[in-house]
């Protein structure tokens, strides 16, 4: 199946689950997944009760392994799988228990994002505020991913979001567009130290 008709059958199966749903203010659809007939994972942001979101994907699984689909959720990008197969879906499950939750664990940036674009499947995202986020504030979230780079996996997913989404924040903050530009080019390192190093150096300038 194609990675749009994986995104229709998933969000006719979460909508089958009536009994769940009204555990919920929000589930929805961002990111690259509505930009695109191709795709490598899903973004779901969901707002409402842990209990019920764990029986949700419990229910997903199942209901797609009937499909013979394998469904892969990951919570972070740090955790999201290098390499998909054909009959998989993979999902970058963005779950927050309520409001609170969401302001605390996400960056503003993020945030902002899923007001904006979010496609409601069900409930509503009225309720979600957007922050303000300086560019600098922007920079000391990547500097502070960068510092975190330990491996060649965390440097790879740090380059993933980075190439993914480039063209995103070059939108949101205008004024960051030559230093996303030069990232990017450091990011065709293949060495993650020196690669490292080099990203750190261009966070002093």
């Amino acid at each position: 199946m194609k990675d749009v008709d994986n995104l229709k059958l998933l969000e006719s199966t979460i909508l089958s689950k009536k009994d769940l749903l009204k555990n919920y203010k929000l589930i929805g659809f961002f990111g690259s997944c509505l930009d695109s007939l191709d795709f490598f994972d899903i973004d779901l942001v969901s707002i409402g009760d842990n209990d019920t979101h764990r029986l949700l994907r419990k229910e997903i699984k199942e209901d797609l392994s009937k499909e013979r689909i394998k469904v892969i959720f990951f919570k972070t990008v740090k955790k999201q799988p290098l390499s998909k197969k054909d009959n998989e879906i993979l999902i970058h499950d963005l779950h927050y228990s309520n409001l609170q939750d969401l302001y605390k664990k996400e960056w503003k940036d993020i945030i902002n994002e899923i007001k904006k674009s979010t496609k409601v499947i069900y409930g509503s995202k009225e309720s979600i505020k957007e922050v303000k986020v300086s560019d600098g504030e922007f920079l000391s979230v990547l500097k502070k991913w960068v510092i975190g780079i330990k491996t060649n996996k965390d440097y790879i997913d740090f380059k993933n979001y980075i190439v993914k989404t480039n063209k995103k924040i070059s939108e949101i903050h205008p004024n960051l567009k030559l230093i996303i530009s030069k990232l990017l080019k450091l990011l065709e390192l293949d060495n993650y130290e020196i690669a490292k190093r080099e990203l750190l150096e261009l966070f002093k300038s």
